[in-house]
């Protein structure tokens, strides 16, 4: 059996998220200063902080955004670099400009994780004058029952995303990319028909 696939009790769900997403040090201390900081600004500006560690969803994406292990274009765990190219080509993303506005941040340990069920998100940034940026949110789970119940993202992750000592890793990682790079693309579709 492989790693990412034993029983919760040897292998937790933080253990297959950080395994598969990566993670934010949220240990760093200049991570504990910024959210400091950010939860300062919100309550001025009367939100209402409900928890040590919440923070409206604009600042739980900027906190992220800071404290990512990784270039966003370039994410360092093998499932995000494959979704983000599968969604660059379903996209029709094809020159160096247009690829980096697609960009895949995790959130896993934060407080967009925490308070708002999103292990990763994928923003794809406006290309013209006018467009709005557009977000996927992903939650990532080894729980079939979880997406039926307790995520709020857009996308429960449930497939179990194979371990690379597989011996058809390759073959597998780009089927799961795949399917759920549609997936994204079908909520932003969505999304931009609502707005």
């Amino acid at each position: 059996m492989r790693r990412f696939e034993q029983p919760r009790e040897f292998y937790s769900g933080h253990d297959y998220e950080r395994d598969v997403i990566g993670e934010v040090d949220i240990d760093d201390p200049r991570y504990k200063a910024e959210l400091a900081r950010l939860r300062a600004k919100a309550e001025k500006e009367g939100y209402e902080l409900r928890d040590k560690n919440f923070l409206p969803l604009p600042y739980a994406r900027e906190l992220v955004k800071k404290f990512q292990p990784w270039d966003p274009t370039n994410p360092g765990k093998e499932f995000l670099k494959e979704l983000r190219l599968a969604m660059a080509e379903k996209l029709g993303l094809e020159d160096e400009k247009d690829m980096d506005r697609l960009k895949i941040f995790t959130g896993a340990r934060t407080p967009l994780d925490i308070f708002y069920k999103t292990d990763f998100y994928v923003s794809l940034e406006p290309g013209k004058k006018g467009q709005k940026e557009q977000i996927v949110t992903f939650d990532l789970t080894k729980d079939p029952e979880k997406s039926k119940t307790e995520t709020k993202a857009d996308i429960c992750v449930e497939d179990i995303v194979p371990d690379p000592s597989d011996p058809d890793f390759d073959e597998r990682i780009i089927k799961i990319s795949e399917s759920y790079a549609r997936r994204a693309l079908d909520v932003i579709q969505r999304k931009e028909g609502s707005a």
